[in-house]
């Protein structure tokens, strides 16, 4: 095993092949090559232990050789001190990368302060998603908007060589998609920020004589607002069941069971797979307009809806 894992880390000579045309030859070398089976494993098997250069307060994420860290302040920390506990942990990782051969690119480097009010730093992109560091969530909404607009211009324009079935069909195909991309990321977005999606998809249905209710009840299109309700209800259903990831299910744990003895007519008709509601900092705005303020929902849901046997017939 060592020598065929030494082969395959030996340098190697490669070649661009474009419409018959050949480069030079040029070397491969500490590399891990794009497109194998093995690339992914042993690179992270080589860069696992970074996770112990991170300061224990530090909650670190890895996804490929990308490396975010992260953790909270109470409010009353000035970003300075935040700042200064940021580059020392930065100066750990470092340190780290200089002992196993390992250079962090400067230009991708950087130090993020989320508030609501005193924020720092650049907007950034996390999993798909363009966060602002006030989590007003405005400038991903707007990239989202930029794809999604021109694509209902020219499908418009090309309305009179189909039915409303096919361009609703279309609309779905190549917009809704579009207006659809991580709705967890920004379903806390005030209704001001998220209701220009709305107006995307009314703008659409109006150029096409079809109504709202129309949309709803013939061609299974509800409004925007409503699927995304939809959505993040079903992902609770799916944490319940623990058929989510594991960091997924840990946000939402499970009520306690009642210590009293007797019931009331309010117990007696809430199901069994009730979530905590008031957990601390559950009661800031931003909060209860995130997935986190579904919870009350889901506790009152009817048994028979949190006891279906899937995410599709709940």
């Amino acid at each position: 095993m060592m020598k065929f894992l030494r082969s395959y880390l030996e340098p190697r000579r490669s070649t661009v092949v474009v419409a018959g045309a050949q480069s030079e030859q040029h070397v491969l070398d500490n590399s891990v090559f794009q497109g194998t089976r093995l690339g992914p494993p042993l690179w992270n098997v080589h860069f696992q232990d970074v996770a112990l250069a991170v300061p224990p307060e530090f909650k670190e994420t890895k996804f490929a050789d990308d490396l975010s860290c992260s953790r909270g302040y109470d409010r009353e920390i000035s970003n300075e001190a935040i700042y200064n506990d940021l580059k020392d942990c930065q100066t750990s990782v470092h340190a780290w990368g200089r002992r196993n051969r390992v250079i962090f690119e400067e230009t991708k480097e950087e130090f993020v302060i989320l508030h609501g009010v005193e924020g720092e730093g650049e907007d950034f992109r996390a999993l798909g998603t363009w966060m602002d560091t006030s989590l007003r969530m405005e400038t991903n909404v707007r990239k989202m908007l930029s794809k999604a607009r021109p694509k209902v211009t020219a499908l418009l324009r090309s309305r009179k060589y189909y039915s409303t079935i096919e361009m609703l069909t279309q609309y779905k195909t190549h917009v809704l998609c579009l207006l659809e991309i991580n709705p967890g990321g920004f379903y806390h977005a005030t209704d001001t920020v998220v209701e220009q999606f709305e107006k995307v998809q009314n703008h659409f249905l109006r150029e096409m004589g079809v109504s709202r209710e129309e949309a709803s009840l013939d061609f299974n299109l509800l409004p925007l607002s409503t699927r995304r309700d939809i959505g993040m209800l079903g992902l609770i259903f799916k944490s319940v069941h623990g058929r989510a990831h594991d960091d997924l299910q840990q946000l939402f744990p499970r009520k306690p069971p009642a210590t009293h003895t007797y019931g009331t007519k309010l117990q007696s008709h809430r199901h069994s797979l009730q979530l905590c509601e008031n957990r601390p900092g559950t009661h800031h705005a931003l909060l209860r307009r995130s997935v986190f303020g579904l919870i009350r929902v889901w506790n009152r849901l009817p048994k028979a809806a949190v006891s279906a046997p899937s995410v599709n017939s709940f």
